[in-house]
């Protein structure tokens, strides 16, 4: 997998939730290893909020996060997301 952070949050932090999520939900080495998770801050009214956007069947994933300013990320919530949008890349729908 692959991780790409426009955050001010680190990304090893990041990885490790996203790592231990992914391992769940895709259990094809092949098809993690294809994966790529873009983190961003959330924007206009999602600002504070936790989302996220994936195709089903695709390999990139996009999660946003609260900016700075706004509020400190529910590890919980982000964690749910992760694994929302991996399940689409998996090919589940909603």
């Amino acid at each position: 997998m692959k991780l790409v952070n426009n955050t001010h949050w680190q990304t090893r932090h990041l990885k490790a939730f996203a790592v231990r999520v992914l391992r769940d939900i895709i259990d094809d080495p092949g098809k993690r290893r294809q994966v790529v998770l873009r983190v961003h801050h959330g924007r206009g009214k999602h600002r504070g909020a936790i989302h996220g956007l994936a195709y089903v069947g695709g390999t990139k994933a996009d999660v946003y996060v609260p900016a700075r300013c706004c509020a400190d990320v529910d590890k919980i919530q982000l964690c749910r997301i992760m694994a929302h949008e991996f399940a689409h890349l998996r090919g589940l729908s909603n």
